[in-house]
Parts: C-alpha cells; structure tokens; sequence
C-alpha cells in the first residue's frame, strides 16, 4: 500500500521513538547509573533516626539512640517534640537523650558578661535562673538576644521560657529599620524549637506583615491567660513568685497587641486592649503588685509613659505597702526624666506625708534600703529644678538648701548648687566642700566595695558635672562600664566626663550609644542635643 508523505513522517517519529526507548532499556540493562537522590538534610537524618528508636529489634534502637546522643544539640527541637510520640518506647527514649543532652548555654562568641550570667545556668534553682533572665535583659540587644533565644527554646521550666520571650519582645526598637535589624537576628536565633514560647514569638515577628497574625496573638495571650486562671503550669518557682511572674507575662502578651493595635491607627481598641491588660479579669490578684512594677518598668523603658503610669497608679491605689513605695519612687523618677518636675516632687511628697501620718514606718523604708532623709533630699530636688524652669532663683536656691540640709550627699543637689549663677562666696565656698566630702567618701566607698560599679559612676558624674580630678573621674567611669556593660546611664556619665575634659569627640560618642540603649529617656537626650550644639559651634569655628 502506498503510503503519503505524512503518514511516513509519523511512521519514521514512531520509529526513532522505539529506537531512543529501546537504547534507554539497553543502558538500564547494562548497570547505567539512575538519576541521584537528593541529599538527605540534616533535619531529615535525625526524624529517621528518632523514629529507629521505635524500631522492633533492640540493636537498631540502641544504634539510633547512640548517633543521636552524639547529634546532642542539633537534635535537642526534634526530641523535644518526640517526647509526646504515640509511639511510647519512641517517647521514652526521647525523654531519656533529652536529660542525657546538657544544653551548652554558653557560645564561644557571647560576650564575656553574658557568659558570666549563663555560666553553670542550669545547676541554679529556678528562682535564681529567674534572677539571670533579668540580667540578661539588661544588657544591649545585640548581646543578650542570643542567650535569651537560648533561653526560650532550651529552659526546661516553660514558665522560665515564656518568661524570656517575653523579655525579647519588651526590648523591640521603636525604630522600624532598627526593629527590622533586631526581629532578623531573631529569625537567625530562633531555630524551629518548638517550645510554646519559640511559637509566640514566630507570631511575634509576623505581626507586623501578616493580617492575620495580630488575631493569632490575641489567641494565644486568650490561651495564656486561661492558663493562669487555672494555675495549670507546672514549676519549682514558690506559689507567690511564679503567680507574679506568670500575670506579668499575660499583661505582656497583651500589651503587645495593644501596641501593635495602636501602631495600626486603631486608637481606642489599643486602648481598651492596654486597659484589660491593666486591669486584668479573672487572673488579676490583689497580691501580685510585682507584675504591675515590673509592667510599668518595662512600658516605660519602651516611651509608653502614659500606660506607665496607669500601671504604677494600680499600684499606689491598692494602699501603702512596700510595692507602693517603690511605684511613688518609680513614677517620680520617671516624671523628672520627663521634665515633669513638679510632679516628680510631689509623687516623694506623698511618701513623706504616709511617714509623717504614722501611716508609714521608718522602719518598712530601711527595708527597701532607702531613708527618709533621702526621700526628702530627692524630693526638694525635683522642686528646685521646677522653679528653676518657672525662673525663680529665690525659690530653686531655698529647696536646694533644704535638700542639702536633709542630705548633703544627693548628688544632683551638689551639681545643681554648683551651677547656681552668681551665688555668695560662702554658700559656694560650703558647695565646694560638700562635693570635696562626697567624693571622699565615694572613694572610701569603691576601696570597700571594688565590684560595685555604682560607686565609680557616682563619683564620675559628681566630678565631672562640678570640678576635681577629671581624669580620676574617666577612669572610675570607665570601670563602672567595664563592671556594667551596655549601662545607658553610665554611657550618660562618661560622656559627661569627657565633655568636662573638653573631648568632644568622645563625649558624641558615648552620649550616641547612652541615646541608642534608652533611647527614650528624656535626661539623655537632652545631654544629646546639648553635645550636638556644642560640636557643632565647634566646626563652625573651623
């Protein structure tokens, strides 16, 4: 039969196609190699083996559990999430790797005080690993978020663990390129840990991009709290600590919604957000006044000055105790940091009236390491840099006397008489003397106390704020850092020194890093901008 062209194309196709089909046969037959498998990660490697230890004989169970003994850390998440498999002697044998594997807390590339806060972390009692969470959270960000990430994903307490997420979110820079900087060394950290709290703060670093993600917090503060209501956390933390410490980590949960809620426009629902969060529902304690503190503490640090105060008021509202004392202290602090120094006088006001009423004992401030004296001293301080403000000398120079009079070793008393214009001869002359006194005394302090580094920054900033030996004083406050790394306020100090020194250089410097560790105190950045003028009249003169 005679075929068309077409179809003699198609037959020769079908032909050649047999014929590649055929080759490929032959080359299979003849031992070619198969294409090759990808390689197995390492992730993959340590699933397969957690899922021999559940294997029927006993020798490929032992061998499983022997390599991954060996894996220790890098196999810590997968065991952590085996240690509920259905499978029991998978299970069992997770858990058992899981208290065999010691978490190494500390990295070759920690900074050498956050080794000393996680050296030995693990053989300290709750409590005290607690205590090391916090001076942790006290350091820069750069150096404390690995160890805290460590923290969160390896601290077997989950109350712990939450605990240091929660401290991790507090610190977020309110800058957005700088949140942006800290939120991927986050991701860097973070692992795929699956600890509740390394899942809170996978939601944490989506809040901001994801629609969704802000509802999912929510759930999970819901989810938290409901946990605290039903006390259902299992810890080796004394009743009283572990209830604080659990309400200031919902309260924290919350507040973050709120912030969030209030970064998005959404006002009011921020602000009904931060008042649940204040004010608490069913887990709200009257005797859980140190999660208010520690709240307030944490919104002022992050420029929330407002819900700050709201939170101290909750305090002081609850009647005189020691927490009350501390929150009159903390929001008088906070207020002359804000320039708010009429405020700040009469919130040490009202302590002195309780003591002066009978309401409040001598006795109960001796407990909290701070005198009347003192309170008094600080106080008629606060009212000196008022009238200051409203330009009454008469007045500024009366509660600065008085202040002297209470306690001639308030430190910013004797700055401020120092700087007074004009002033007689004797009442400099008496000045000069008081502040020659404080910084004997403080010297005899630091011979007694070395490691204090309190000491050191009180002399530093005396002298370097009025007069003396300026270079006794850089080196007493390089110590200080030295024994305080990433200390704002020490920051603050040093640079004073070297402004007194004339270095302008230097006192920019480290007047820059005290801004960039708080960056929200206003005393701070109004050293700042007075360094700024001053080097910038300087290069003008150029």
């Amino acid at each position: 039969m005679q075929l068309r062209a077409a179809d003699r194309t198609y037959g020769t196709a079908q032909a050649l196609a047999a014929l590649v089909a055929l080759s490929l046969l032959a080359a299979c037959i003849l031992g070619a190699s198969p294409a090759p498998k990808p390689p197995v990660s390492k992730e993959q490697r340590i699933r397969g083996l957690i899922e021999q230890l559940g294997a029927e004989d006993y020798a490929s169970r032992q061998r499983a559990q022997e390599e991954l003994a060996r894996l220790g850390f890098d196999a810590y998440d997968e065991l952590s999430a085996a240690a509920t498999h259905p499978d029991l002697e998978i299970a069992a044998r997770a858990r058992y790797l899981l208290r065999l594997i010691r978490v190494q807390w500390i990295s070759e590339n920690d900074p050498p005080q956050v080794k000393a806060i996680l050296q030995d972390y693990e053989v300290h009692s709750a409590v005290e690993r607690l205590r090391r969470i916090l001076r942790l959270a006290s350091l820069s960000r750069k150096a404390s978020l690995p160890g805290l990430c460590r923290l969160v994903r390896f601290e077997r307490v989950a109350l712990l663990s939450k605990y240091a997420a929660v401290q991790i979110v507090r610190r977020e820079p309110a800058d957005p390129a700088a949140r942006a900087q800290y939120q991927q060394a986050l991701r860097e950290h973070l692992g795929k840990s699956r600890q509740p709290a390394a899942g809170w703060l996978s939601t944490y670093l989506r809040l901001r991009e994801d629609p969704a993600a802000l509802a999912e917090w929510t759930k999970l503060a819901e989810a938290e709290e409901q946990t605290l209501v039903r006390r259902a956390v299992e810890t080796s933390i004394p009743e009283f600590v572990s209830a604080s410490i659990h309400r200031e980590i919902v309260a924290a949960l919350i507040y973050q919604q709120a912030i969030v809620e209030l970064e998005q426009g959404k006002t009011e629902a921020a602000e009904q957000t931060a008042r649940k969060a204040r004010e608490g529902g069913p887990f709200w304690r009257g005797d859980q006044l140190g999660a208010h503190m520690g709240t307030a503490y944490a919104l002022r640090e992050r420029g929330l000055f407002r819900w700050a105060e709201l939170e101290y008021r909750r305090v002081i509202e609850t009647g005189i105790s020691p927490q009350w004392v501390r929150a009159y202290i903390g929001l008088s602090e906070m207020f002359h940091d804000q320039g708010k120094h009429l405020a700040a006088a009469e919130a040490r006001q009202e302590i002195l009236r309780a003591v002066e009423a009978g309401r409040l004992r001598d006795a109960a401030l001796d407990d909290l390491q701070i005198s009347v004296p003192e309170i008094r001293a600080r106080m008629n301080y606060f009212f000196a840099c008022h009238w200051e403000e409203q330009g009454d000398r008469q007045k500024q120079r009366k509660h600065l006397e008085e202040a002297i009079q209470a306690d001639p070793r308030e430190i910013d008393t004797l700055i401020a008489c120092y700087r007074l214009p004009d002033p007689p001869a004797e009442f400099r002359k008496k000045v000069a003397e008081l502040i020659s006194r404080a910084a004997s005394e403080l010297r005899t302090e630091i011979e007694d106390q070395p490691d204090n580094p309190h000491a050191y920054n009180q002399f530093a900033w005396l002298i370097g704020n009025t007069e003396g030996d300026y270079d006794e004083a850089l080196a007493f406050s390089h110590k200080a850092l030295e024994l305080s790394p990433d200390n704002g306020a020490f920051c603050d100090t040093l640079a004073r020194v070297y402004f007194a020194k004339g270095d302008l250089e230097n006192a920019l410097k480290y007047q820059l890093q005290a801004h960039e560790l708080e960056p929200h105190s206003g005393l701070i950045a109004k050293q700042l901008k007075q360094f700024q003028q001053a080097h910038a009249k300087k290069a003008q003169k150029k």
